[in-house]
């Protein structure tokens, strides 16, 4: 992701979490929270997951307000920036929130 501060943010996703948890949550994402993932083919309906406050599966965080959420993500720390290493699949990266506790995924990651 290339940005006015000229250098690539790396792997946002510990800061992205760490953003996303603060009191200020609704200045950088717009939450959605009405909808759902589900797919029809033909008579057939597979059921996904339904959008709700805060993270879901459908939706993550919400969309982001670049203008407020790309400057927080330049100021976060070096090595969450530049990191080019992620985490073993199904393991968070150090600082990383989670989704909210309850959340069970279909054993897929998802």
């Amino acid at each position: 992701m290339r940005h006015p501060a000229h250098h690539d943010l790396g792997f946002v996703n510990p800061a992205i979490y760490r953003i996303a948890g603060s009191s200020s949550y609704h200045q950088e994402f717009h939450d959605v929270t009405t909808g759902n993932n589900n797919v029809r083919a033909g008579s057939v309906t597979i059921t996904g997951y339904q959008a709700a406050p805060g993270w879901d599966p459908v939706t993550g965080w919400g969309s982001p307000d670049a203008q407020v959420l790309v400057p927080l993500l330049a100021a976060s720390p070096a090595a969450a920036r530049h990191s080019r290493i992620m985490p073993p699949r199904g393991a968070s990266a150090p600082g990383a929130g989670r989704p909210p506790d309850g959340w069970v995924g279909d054993g897929r990651g998802r």
